[in-house]
This record gives C-alpha cells, structure tokens and sequence, in this order.
C-alpha cells in the first residue's frame, strides 16, 4: 500500500528486508541503520497522533525479539548517534527508549554500537556506560572523527556521504551505498616463521615463503628478511583474492540490493561487481602484538643481550620448548610487550604495520570489481583459527595458543594499564588501518563502581576517541565468576562477553575461549 507511516510498520518494513536479504538475497544484513536518526520520526508521529508510549515500547520490544530469537552468533547490528546536517547530535528522545527497552530485557542481541563523538550528551553516554558495568557488554563506541578523517583519506566522498557513513558488522563503516569487502585476516606471525626455516612452515614444513637462508647478522637483517616474507605473502593474497572477486556477482548476485543503490540503477551493475558507490577489499593485519613482541624478544635476548644464539632460538620454537622451560618463562614473563606504553615493542609494531599498509593500500582489486585494497586490524575468531596453526613463537607462547586480538595486547601482557594500552595504540597512523582500529578494554567491576567508577570509564572512553581511536568495547567481568560460571552454567548464565565484535553468553564458548577471558579478567584485576 505504500511507505510506512507508523513506527510499527516502519520496523516491520525493515525486518521483512532483512528476511528477505539474508535469505533470498544471500547476503547477510550487517546493520539495522542509525536507528534513532531513521525511526524517530515514525516514533514522533505516532506519539503526536495518541499512540501511547508503552505501546511503542512494547512494539519495540517484539522487533528486538526478532533478533533474539535468530540467535545470529555474530549479532545484529543497530547504530545510535551521529551528527544532522546542522552539525547537533542525532540523539534524541528514541535513542533513550530503545536502551531503556534494551536494558529491561536483558539481552545481547542486536548489538549496539554508538557513533561517538563530543556532541552526543554526557547523559546518554554515562547511561551506556553504566550499562556496560552491569553486564551489557555488547555495546561499542565507534569514533565519528575517526570515520570522517578516514573517508577524507581515501578520498572520492563527498562531505554529505561522510556525514551519513554507516556503521555496520562489528564496528567497520562505510558510505552509504558501498559494497566494501573483507576478504583476508593476515597472520603478521606467519612471516616470522619462514624467516626462521628457510621460508617454510614451522609445523607444516612446506615451502609457502621465500626460500632463503636463515643468517642474520644483525637484527635490521633478520628484521628486512621478515618485511620480505611479509610481502611475499600479501602480495600471494592480494593475486589470490583479486582472483576470486572476480567471480562474486556470478555465485552471488544481489538483486534486491542491487536495487537500492543508486550507482547500481546508474551503471546496470551487479553489487557484487563494480556497481557500489565504492567497491574495495580490505586486509585485516592479525596478531599484531604477538608479532611485535616476538621480533622485540629476537632482538633484546639474541641481539643486544646475547642471552642466547638465534639457532638455539630456533630449536626452542621447532621443540615447542620442550627441554627449554627456563626461556620459555623468561620470554612469556618479560615486561617488554606491546601495550605498555613501551618504546621498543610499540615501535616494531608501528614499523610492522606501516610496513604492511604499504604492501597493500593503494593497490587495485580485482578488475571486475574497480576498486582498491585498504587495511584494517579485525581478526574475529582468527586469533584461536591462526593461532592454532602457527607454531610457538619468540614471545614465549606455545604452539597452537591463540594469537593477540585486533590492537590488542598479548594476553596477560598488559601490565600497566588501560591507559598504558591506549598511548601504545594511539602511535599507529589510524587512517592507514582505517576500518576496524579497535581496543578491547578489560576493566574489573570494583574499577567501575559508584560514580567515580563511571566517570573513569568516560574518562577512557574519551582519551581513546582523542587520541585518533577508531572504536573501543569494554568487558566488564571479574574472574572469580568467570570462574564459578564455568564451573556451573546454569547458574550464571546470562553472563555475556564482549568476543572481538560481538557479543556472547559466557556459557556458550569454549573452554579455551573461557579460560582466556578469565585470564584478561585477571589481568584488568592486578
């Protein structure tokens, strides 16, 4: 019969596109929208046309149980906040509504992301503040600045389109009407590998890098010997994947969204091909602190301090440090790690980093799609997937563990701080790992608590966001019942955990996953 004119029928108007997106279209749906800024003005209507607002609430909550009830393991995705063409917040009377519902429900899906910036009110952000601190740990907060300057960066966008960019999946961005893909999540540990057998793999023994001799007189050898690997390897991905982009719009075309954006009615063009407003693949760097505080353990314990000799090293890695427990503590235990506001170990990082944006960015994607590779640092679940087939490594991990998550540190490395974290991360040129520059925050409960608690977690939120930050989430969980809940599900069983970008009941991960999580609960405690 026509557009929606009411807020119940707006939200069924988008549910039913998203039915019919995931499942006809075969694409999934990564964001509700700005929700605040695109349904307020059904809301508003209804309200100034008798509609009584617990009615609207009560609607509000059958849409979110929607999403409840999918039980998407990645979450839905819905955004608050943003700015109008005047330059004032898009945070309004709904924005408060839909935490209110959200809260009394106590769920975990959709997941909600706020797009941060100095005009949303302080209320509203110590309202999803508090949230946080009682256990809604599937919010994030995405920095508007950060999208602005990044979009500016890559350019070809107007002012208009970097106003209206949406956020989506975990907390990535885009223009309206793109069709951007992530492809890759890079394993930064894996070039380390081959330098230190010959350019093969150190569990698989086969030749996947450069076969080159393992003879590094000073570390800057060792250190151009692992740049060479490194892009080696990006540009084997970028062959591969520009390769197989091609085919996209053949195995999946996308005619229902296809026929929402406008470039695509313009060009007669698949989504899928070269019809978005922007068409890019993006290369997640993954295991970053991993990487940088092994190459920073090569140099200070073989190098500088002459601990011992790199084909010792070597020996320790290939026997998974069997026979070599002494180094192996020495190495986990050193203070010398990335995230601690640490000259050495951030420095490599920061040089391992340009290093790949430099391999990457610029370079174009597959002809059929027209558009160029670009960075982010997002890994998901390939911090336990990459993990496990990367053998140990000079930082003191054994083979198989998981690696260190987005810009994280290694796990139990963090040992100064929240702050410490955020100075060390805020060294990277953001713009270059544009789409998904996160930070997981670990803060213990008695950290947040009362209203000094909550002024601290503002206080955090807002020197990330200063400092060039891209987007920040918080686990707010202490490990003793971390603890009592693995031991007993049932009776903790709505305890959620903030997993890379989405959000997760404690009770339904693994035990691997949960003994990390209470190890980074240990640590926030310290």
């Amino acid at each position: 019969k026509g557009a929606p004119t009411t807020f119940y029928e707006a939200m069924m108007f988008e549910y039913i596109y998203f039915m019919i997106s995931e499942h006809v279209d075969s694409v999934s749906a990564r964001s509700c929208g700005n929700f605040d800024r695109l349904f307020y003005p059904y809301y508003k209507r209804d309200m100034e046309n008798g509609v009584s607002e617990e009615t609207l609430k009560t609607q509000l909550a059958y849409f979110l149980m929607q999403f409840v009830a999918i039980g998407n393991y990645w979450g839905q995705p819905v955004y608050f906040g943003g700015t109008d063409e005047n330059g004032n917040t898009n945070i309004n009377h709904l924005s408060y509504v839909f935490f209110d519902v959200y809260d009394k429900m106590n769920i975990y899906n959709p997941k909600l992301q706020i797009k941060y910036s100095n005009k949303i009110p302080k209320d509203f952000t110590l309202k999803a503040l508090d949230m946080i601190r009682r256990g809604h740990n599937s919010i994030v907060f995405a920095s508007e600045e950060h999208i602005k300057k990044s979009l500016r960066y890559n350019g070809e966008v107007s002012e208009e389109e970097i106003r209206c960019a949406d956020l989506k999946g975990c907390y990535e961005f885009l223009v309206q009407g793109s069709m951007d893909t992530e492809d890759q999540q890079l394993n930064l540990l894996k070039p380390l590998e081959y330098v230190l057998h010959g350019g093969k793999d150190g569990i698989t023994g086969e030749l996947n890098g450069l076969e080159e001799p393992v003879e590094f007189e000073t570390f800057e050898d060792l250190m151009a010997a692992y740049k060479r690997q490194l892009k080696h390897l990006i540009d084997q991905v970028i062959a591969l994947v520009n390769k197989m982009e091609g085919y996209m719009s053949y195995i999946n075309p996308l005619p229902l969204l296809s026929a929402t954006f406008p470039t695509c009615l313009e060009k007669i063009r698949d989504a899928n091909a070269d019809g978005g407003r922007t068409n890019n693949t993006y290369m997640c760097l993954g295991a970053i602190a991993s990487t940088a505080d092994s190459l920073t353990a090569i140099k200070k314990f073989v190098y500088d301090e002459k601990l011992i000799t790199l084909p010792e090293l070597i020996d320790a890695l290939d026997k998974n440090f069997e026979g070599y427990e002494a180094l192996q503590k020495m190495l986990a235990n050193d203070k010398d790690k990335f995230g601690n506001n640490i000259e050495l170990p951030d420095s490599i990082a920061e040089e391992v980093v340009s290093f790949a944006c430099d391999c990457i960015q610029w370079k174009p994607n597959s002809p059929a799609r027209g558009g160029f590779w670009s960075c982010g640092t997002h890994i998901a679940r390939g911090a336990y997937d990459l993990g496990a087939a990367t053998m140990a490594s000079p930082n003191g991990r054994f083979k198989g563990e998981e690696l260190s998550k987005n810009l994280g540190s290694t796990l139990g490395s963090n040992h100064k701080g929240l702050t410490a974290a955020v100075l060390s991360i805020a060294r990277f040129d953001m713009c270059r790992i544009q789409l998904n520059a996160l930070i997981d925050a670990a803060i213990s409960p008695s950290a947040a608590k009362g209203e000094d608690g909550l002024e601290a977690m503002y206080g955090v939120l807002n020197t990330f966001m200063d400092l060039g930050g891209q987007a920040i989430q918080f686990n707010m969980t202490d490990a003793e019942t971390l603890r009592k809940a693995q031991k007993d599900p049932e009776q903790y069983k709505d305890i959620q955990i903030r997993v890379s970008g989405w959000n997760v009941l404690f009770s339904n991960i693994n035990e691997v996953e949960q003994e990390g999580f209470i190890r980074q609960a240990e640590q926030a405690s310290i």
